[in-house]
């Protein structure tokens, strides 16, 4: 994903970043758009095995504000333009 960003001059991203919610640590960001609050995920069967964890994750970060858009490995090999254009899009938006 690091690679894929930095190809499309995407910036102003953080990696692996704590995300704070309520004052206590609902998990770390794969890649972190401060900013514009939008938090992209690489998603893997074995880090997201807890169904039930991984779905109070996200309504907390939701909840507090932030986007997720959440990428498989697949993708990122075989569509990285389609994950390039979500990730653009998310962006535009949150920057309007």
């Amino acid at each position: 994903m690091h690679r894929l960003l930095e190809s499309a001059s995407l910036h102003g991203w953080e990696a692996d970043q704590p995300i704070l919610v309520g004052g206590r640590i609902v998990g770390r960001a794969d890649v972190l758009f401060r900013k514009e609050r939008l938090i992209v995920e690489v998603d893997g069967r074995r880090a997201h095995q807890d169904f039930e964890a991984d779905r109070a994750r996200l309504n907390a970060l939701t909840v507090a504000g932030y986007t997720v858009l959440r990428f498989t490995w697949r993708q990122l090999v075989h569509e990285p333009g389609s994950v390039l254009e979500q990730i653009r899009a998310m962006l535009r938006r949150a920057g309007s």
